[in-house]
């Protein structure tokens, strides 16, 4: 299945969803791809520290995979980003962790992260 094919179901999804959708890109990540999302409802799809997000996300994973012409082909990689929210979450992320990293080395101690979901 192709990006484009995702990206019209997730379209399709948000439509029936009655989200107000501006528009909505795909954007080459690493290590996939990302679908950004610009919508002036970004509260309502993000949700509380990002549990709205994660469940379209999986939401769409399953709606993917049930559409999948090849049942035993591995489901594409793709990440539903809203407004930016998961790129400025990875980012922070990745500072966090070389600060922390940083710290261990100078002071030669363990430290250790907020625990994280997966």
């Amino acid at each position: 299945m192709q990006i484009s094919e995702i990206k019209q179901i997730l379209e399709e999804l948000l439509k029936h969803a009655a989200v107000e959708v501006r528009r909505i890109e795909v954007v080459a990540g690493d290590p996939h791809p990302f679908i950004n999302i610009s919508t002036p409802d970004s509260g309502i799809l993000i949700g509380a520290q990002g549990e709205n997000l994660r469940a379209l996300n999986f939401v769409l994973k399953k709606m993917v995979d049930s559409k999948k012409e090849n049942q035993n082909s591995p489901t594409p990689m793709f990440l539903v980003d809203i407004n930016g929210y998961h790129r400025r979450r990875i980012s922070d992320i990745k500072r966090q962790a070389q600060t922390l990293a940083d710290r261990a080395r100078t002071y030669k101690t363990d430290v250790a992260m907020d625990p994280m979901n997966s």
